[in-house]
């Protein structure tokens, strides 16, 4: 935490201790021949982050700066600057004035062209310098540490060296309070907050204390509800608080003035679905649970294979949507996958890294108890062209929660839809030809019909196979020397060899003959490859069934283009020299980075992955899809056997 920035009281106005901050050269009078008028202004009221509170002329809810004029003449504003330690500076207009004894707000929006109010400058909640500076001398300034949303720092009285935590914000009209003591204090021992747990398990109760001695120090919270005795807090919430709460904790040490000490934690509460009593959480407000985003949705009907309406609520928004079930042996699972369809408006995935999009895939997990399966293979995907440099498909994914009309149904894997949007952001030319390998016939070799196995999903006419036959036929009907020589025209050749590679070391059987995306943009003439579908891989089969880390396949007789990689001479050197590459250290098929990937996973879905398995565990044993397995293992125990599958597979 940062410490407190103190204003101290002089004989004429309030001064800060500064040095030279933000890039600001300060220089006396003798050097600039300005006469300049007494340091008068004061930093009165911050919000740094504005969520619900005050609007600007359009309606929006900018961060704010609220200025004060303690004296008793009005002050024209040209030649005044607020600052930041980013070396920001927004001017103040030189048309305004600060009349005597009133306020001032500007928004810190970035956004000076909006009027006169809008500042070049932005404001972090997380904490920081803020300078007022006239001409080239700072006349006053405060520092902060952590904030939360639609919570101010304020003077109290207005223009007063102590600030106090407000939930209560008053833009434009005076604080209030009541004088302190001239005695300001540097703390001798800082305050914090520490969390047993960073989430409040189903109305479990939790604690953070204050380091300092409750006797020496005045110290407050900030939402949720609570009780705070002396320097320590706690809180248990009711079933119908389910959501995350932003908690601000504050310490200053008694009888000083100044900026309070603060820190901040998220504190989700998950909703308790298998509690008899528990209530419908609100789409609109419990928009994360145990630090992942939820969305909601609402079908009038149990969903099928064909879309029907389903409205959704994500962050907070409302989307007019459809879903449908979505797969062929996972249409028969308990807990389906889904496509979701939303029209006129796309739901903007913009908080988890996605665009705004007009589809989206949710994969279940049900048939991968690890949870991580899939999101891994596309992670490996990812840096095996990230290593190389090369631009190529790759679907995008994040861990989200969803709730069917109120009730939880698990944890999902968010996926990209493979469409002509998604190759827009990928940066390719949309218009080409997309084509999905739906069954083994799609293997590039010699068969009647040349287009068997093989669905098309962009490119006009949609009944026009034409490409993907011609690359079928001049697969399946070269020799290896022929291939070798003419395969750069056909296809993107290191996505192509990095996808066998993907598939032969994550023993991903079911994907190396199908289950697989290719393209071709207009007037290119090669394609390329997207993965896709990685329920078989890294140790069981897509009917869950134990694959050991010793068991390799060359896929051969699965893909044409894979026996010609392995058998033309040239062709195998480098695709041995590609495999090395991805087995080195930093290589994305190298054990120690995989491993590296799965800790980042685990962190990120926290005891979500926990939660779902509570929910699903029974079933997921009877399903009578693989209940002829015996060896069944737990959340925890599937999480060990993948960790133990990459390490013996990166041995062999």
């Amino acid at each position: 935490m940062r410490a407190a920035i103190l204003v101290v009281l002089t004989s004429t106005t309030w001064l800060t201790a500064c040095d030279d901050r933000g890039g600001i050269a300060i220089e006396d009078d003798s050097t600039t021949h300005v006469a300049r008028p007494p340091p008068a202004l004061v930093i009165n009221e911050v919000v740094a982050a504005n969520a619900t509170g005050l609007t600007d002329e359009v309606g929006a809810h900018p961060d704010w700066i609220e200025l004060y004029n303690p004296t008793s003449e009005e002050v024209s504003l040209a030649g005044w600057r607020l600052v930041n330690d980013l070396d920001q500076a927004g001017t103040l207009h030189p048309s305004l004035t600060l009349p005597a004894g009133e306020t001032l707000v500007f928004f810190a929006d970035n956004d000076p062209e909006e009027g006169p109010n809008h500042l070049q400058l932005r404001l972090d909640v997380n904490g920081e310098w803020l300078g007022l500076v006239y001409l080239d001398e700072v006349v006053d300034s405060v520092e902060w540490g952590p904030l939360i949303p639609d919570v101010a720092l304020a003077r109290s009285p207005d223009g007063y060296p102590d600030w106090v935590i407000s939930t209560a914000p008053t833009p434009d009209a005076l604080n209030g309070g009541t004088q302190v003591p001239e005695n300001p204090a540097t703390l001798d021992c800082l305050p914090s907050v520490t969390l047993g747990e960073p989430f409040i398990v189903e109305g479990q109760a939790t604690t953070a204390s204050a380091s300092c001695p409750a006797d020496s120090f005045d110290t407050g919270w900030v939402t949720p509800g609570g009780d705070l005795n002396g320097n320590e807090w706690s809180w248990t919430p009711d079933v119908d608080q389910a959501g995350e709460h932003a908690v601000l904790f504050w310490a200053k040490q008694t009888g000083t003035t100044g900026v309070p000490e603060t820190a901040t934690a998220n504190i989700g509460v998950a909703d308790a679905w298998s509690n008899p009593a528990n209530i419908t959480v609100d789409p609109e407000t419990y928009s994360r649970e145990w630090g992942l985003p939820v969305l909601h949705l609402a079908p009038s009907a149990p969903p099928s294979q064909n879309y029907q309406p389903a409205p959704a609520w994500f962050d907070g928004v409302q989307y007019q949507g459809q879903m449908k079930i979505r797969g062929a042996a996972s249409a028969g699972y308990p807990k389906n996958n889904y496509t979701l369809e939303f029209d006129p408006i796309q739901i903007d995935l913009g908080s988890v890294g996605l665009q705004n999009k007009d589809h989206l895939v949710l994969i279940s997990n049900f048939d991968d108890n690890s949870y991580t399966r899939q999101a891994l293979v596309y992670a490996v995907w990812d840096r095996m062209a990230t290593n190389f440099g090369e631009v190529r498909m790759v679907p995008r994914t994040f861990p989200v929660v969803v709730y069917v009309n109120g009730s939880y149904l698990g944890l999902f894997l968010g996926i990209d839809h493979i469409d002509d949007e998604f190759i827009r952001e990928m940066g390719f030319v949309d218009g080409g030809n997309l084509y999905k390998s739906v069954s083994h016939d799609a293997n590039f070799y010699l068969k009647n019909p040349l287009s068997a196995g093989w669905e098309k999903k962009e490119g006009l006419p949609l009944t026009d196979f034409t490409d993907i036959e011609q690359l079928t036929q001049w697969a399946g009907s070269s020799n290896h020397t022929d291939f070798a020589t003419e395969v750069d025209s056909q296809l993107f050749t290191e996505e192509f060899m990095d996808w066998f590679l993907l598939v032969h070391h994550l023993a991903a059987d079911d994907s190396a003959g199908k289950n697989a995306y290719l393209y071709a943009a207009p007037g290119e003439g090669r394609f390329h490859y997207a993965p896709w579908d990685f329920n078989h891989a890294l140790g069981q089969t897509w009917q869950t069934a134990r694959q050991s880390a010793t068991q390799w396949n060359d896929f051969t007789g699965n893909n044409a283009l894979f026996w010609h990689f392995q058998e033309e001479p040239t062709l195998a050197a480098e695709l041995q020299a590609r495999y090395h590459s991805h087995l080195a250290i930093g290589g994305a098929l190298n054990g120690t980075v995989m491993e590296e990937m799965l800790d980042q996973m685990y962190v990120e879905i926290g005891p979500n992955a926990a939660r779902d398995w509570d929910k699903w565990e029974s079933e997921y044993r009877s399903y009578g899809g693989w209940s002829w397995r015996s060896d069944f293992t737990t959340s925890d125990e599937e999480r060990e056997y993948l960790y133990d599958w990459i390490a013996e597979r990166d041995a062999q």
